[in-house]
């Protein structure tokens, strides 16, 4: 049993590392911003732990409002996360957004010709989609035609490249490799559902991964991001009338409503800038660009990024490589969103945007502008740790454990946040999965009780001047497993 010891100095406990327990360098009356860690289907941990904030009064909520909170941050999953917290919704109410939605409709797909551009997500247009595929089609390089003529493919120009002979190829030479790969992948990782619907269409699949990128479209997810930003805003502005509305009376409330010209144009699409306004509450979330593998924050407080689409940045953050299509940004759509007299100035957002969690999976340093001290950090940050070994047996297992690392934590993501990472609290995550959003009930209420005794624990020993607080703590830990997850739902 690991024994935490800690010592008084000027009414002040000055913990330091034993057993692997973090060093506390965050009191909890100053925390002013969270960031939260990517990891796909694990971000439901989040759940015990946010609870467990606001039990301690780390988090409260007035008028639909985190009002003590200046800021949330967050990469992929965690993005998902920090979105809900902005909007005002507490713990109680995702778990209710968590357990109405079915997420397997987010794995919408695979879907040819349906490539995602920042102005257009809910047409998917196919012009753009085919404009793009001619300038690949005539890009491609002297090697790549052969590669192409000696897998059977004959054209005359390179314009009489069409989906038929390229269907024709996958289905002689890929079939059982695809089925293999589908299978042994997708097992434990993907629902039955999703991967059946996979496996009926994995010419598609191919020829998505191909020209796309990415085999999910991820358009359903988007709508479902812009859904709550657009119902948090109309509880926000209608105080009065939705206070006491159930998650379910939002969601009636939305598709009744969703198809009125009026509802789109007061609710729906809302920056990220306008939203951290109404929310009064700061946003940031990573997405990498493909085109030179930098990182980028995309804020509230940023002219950069603030008049872009709330739901369309957590889209790019939650963008897992080969899993969901890349976002495309292009002069275009800079210059819907900004201007045709100021796009130019933001041309350093043209790119292929993936997850943010590539290279940002913590942006515990989103708010270091806005601290009072960059020795002393005021933000809290929350990650995802999976303290179990997968074992890799072939080159599918190789490949499988090296997408959920794209997607998912690892100690390499830290690196670049070290001043910080005392500021940071582990969560243990397993047994979720990285594509599992929709976890077995009791996994998730396992989870989710370590969840919130750890946060707990973490910030107990501040009050108690006790060198067996660790060992008190951890008995209670047992008493709280069987009654976290009852709590949460």
């Amino acid at each position: 049993m690991l024994i935490q010891v800690t010592y008084c100095l000027d009414n002040k406990q000055q913990p330091f590392n034993r057993g692997g327990i973090l060093k506390l360098k965050i009191m909890k009356e100053d925390i002013e911003y969270l960031a939260l860690e990517g990891g796909g289907g694990c971000g439901n941990a989040f759940i015990g732990a946010i609870k467990a904030l606001e039990d301690i009064n780390v988090i409260q909520h007035e008028n639909f409002r985190i009002k003590n909170i200046k800021g949330v941050a967050g990469a992929s999953a965690g993005s998902i996360t920090s979105l809900f917290l902005a909007c005002g919704y507490n713990s109680r109410e995702i778990t209710d957004i968590l357990k109405l939605e079915n997420f397997n409709k987010f794995f919408d797909g695979p879907d040819i010709n349906k490539q995602p551009f920042l102005i257009n997500n809910n047409k998917m247009s196919n012009t753009r989609f085919l404009e793009r595929e001619q300038k690949r089609l005539n890009g491609l390089s002297d090697i790549h035609k052969k590669i192409l003529q000696g897998l059977g493919i004959k054209f005359k120009t390179l314009r009489d490249f069409k989906l038929g002979e390229f269907q024709g190829i996958i289905g002689k030479y890929l079939n059982p490799i695809i089925d293999d790969v589908i299978t042994n992948f997708g097992k434990n990782n993907l629902p039955d559902e999703v991967l059946l619907r996979i496996k009926k269409g994995k010419r598609d699949l191919v020829y998505c991964l191909h020209t796309d990128f990415g085999v999910f479209t991820g358009n359903e997810i988007r709508n479902f991001f812009d859904k709550w930003i657009s119902m948090a805003r109309v509880r926000i502005e209608n105080p009065d009338m939705f206070k006491n509305a159930s998650i379910s009376d939002l969601s009636r409330t939305y598709d009744q409503s969703k198809s009125s010209y009026e509802f789109k144009k007061l609710y729906m699409n809302t920056s990220i800038g306008d939203l951290g306004k109404l929310t009064k509450t700061k946003l940031a979330f990573t997405g990498t660009n493909m085109l030179d593998m930098k990182s980028y924050i995309f804020s509230s407080f940023d002219d950069m990024t603030n008049k872009i689409s709330a739901a369309d940045i957590v889209r790019i953050s939650m963008s897992i490589p080969f899993a969901y299509k890349p976002i495309i940004i292009e002069p275009e759509d800079l210059q819907y969103i900004f201007g045709s007299s100021d796009w130019k100035n933001h041309r350093e957002l043209e790119g292929v945007w993936v997850d943010g969690g590539l290279t940002n999976n913590i942006p515990i340093n989103a708010f270091k502008q806005f601290s009072n001290s960059s020795s002393q950090p005021n933000t809290f940050g929350l990650r995802l740790n999976k303290d179990e070994q997968t074992p890799i047996f072939n080159i599918l297992d190789f490949i499988k454990q090296y997408l959920s690392l794209l997607g998912g934590t690892g100690e390499a993501h830290m690196s670049g946040t070290q001043p910080f990472n005392d500021n940071c609290i582990q969560l243990d995550a397993s047994p979720l999965k990285l594509f599992s959003f929709t976890p077995d009930p009791k996994d998730f209420d396992k989870v989710n009780a370590k969840s919130y005794v750890d946060v707990v624990k973490y910030f107990e020993c501040q009050n108690v001047c006790n060198p067996v607080c660790e060992f008190l703590l951890s008995q209670e830990s047992g008493r709280s497993n069987g009654t976290v997850g009852n709590r949460l739902r």
